[in-house]
């Protein structure tokens, strides 16, 4: 058994336009049961602004990676603000390009769920760009 098992919570506020995805334990090679769970979450969520919040994920590799691409490409329309990364899990997920699909901040703002709570304007996702995936040295 896993020490940190992965789990996936989603909560909602304002009037169900803003949500807040929490995601926590070591996600990386998740198997597909965990795939499974994540996608029943994923499939619940419908928002105009969603925060991602990272403050609890002890390991987040490929996994991660993997399910936020999947997160932006089902809420196209949606601001995405991925708070509380820790230092590392943040360098990954600028190496994967995920800087350019959702805003990152430091920790979730206490106030998320007010309906008229907004991310600040440099954490609004303007727009939505292809992952410039890594070139073969040459």
């Amino acid at each position: 058994m896993d020490k940190h098992p992965m789990t996936i919570s989603v909560a909602r506020g304002g009037e169900g336009r803003v949500a807040c995805m929490s995601i926590a334990g070591d996600v990386d090679l998740v198997d597909p049961v965990d795939v499974d769970i994540a996608q029943r979450q994923l499939d619940s969520v419908s928002c105009e602004v969603l925060y991602v919040d990272l403050t609890s994920v002890t390991f987040g590799g490929s996994g991660l990676i993997h399910y936020l691409y999947n997160v932006s490409e089902q809420l196209p329309e949606a601001a995405i603000t991925l708070c509380g990364p820790s230092a590392i899990t943040r360098r990954v997920l600028e190496l994967a390009g995920l800087n350019r699909l959702a805003a990152m901040c430091d920790r979730l703002p206490q106030d998320w769920a007010s309906a008229n709570a907004s991310p600040a304007s440099d954490r609004l996702v303007v727009e939505r760009v292809a992952p410039a995936w890594p070139q073969p040295a040459t």
